[in-house]
């Protein structure tokens, strides 16, 4: 069995650059990057159900019925709309049940102006 051995050695960075990487520290500690990666996927995910008539893949897609293709145009406004909501991997999912509440009050809004 082949093996091998990577030796990395960090060194100190001083200048502006050492407060670039301590301010970057600091960020780190405060936000879970992972959990905004995460977030940031979902919510690119968001939108692109929002403009698929129905849950699933490409396959799920191209065996939607008219009456899938009916609903979802009606819908789609909506959809779109509430897509903007992040996902609750932001903030412990405080911020996504803030805005839902927002959104949901204004959606309300405007449905009892009509």
């Amino acid at each position: 069995q082949d093996s091998a051995t990577c030796v990395v050695t960090l060194h100190e960075i001083s200048g502006s650059a050492g407060v670039a990487v301590a301010i970057a520290r600091k960020l780190d500690g405060a936000v879970n990057m992972d959990a905004v990666v995460e977030g940031n996927m979902l919510w690119k995910d968001q939108f692109v159900m929002a403009f698929r008539p129905v849950e699933g893949d490409d396959d799920d897609v191209n065996e939607a019925t008219v009456a899938d293709w009916a609903v979802h145009f009606v819908a789609l406004p909506w959809k779109v709309f509430f897509a903007f909501i992040p996902p609750p991997s932001y903030c412990g999912g405080w911020l996504c049940f803030c805005i839902a509440l927002v959104f949901i009050g204004g959606g309300t809004a405007v449905i009892g102006g009509l």
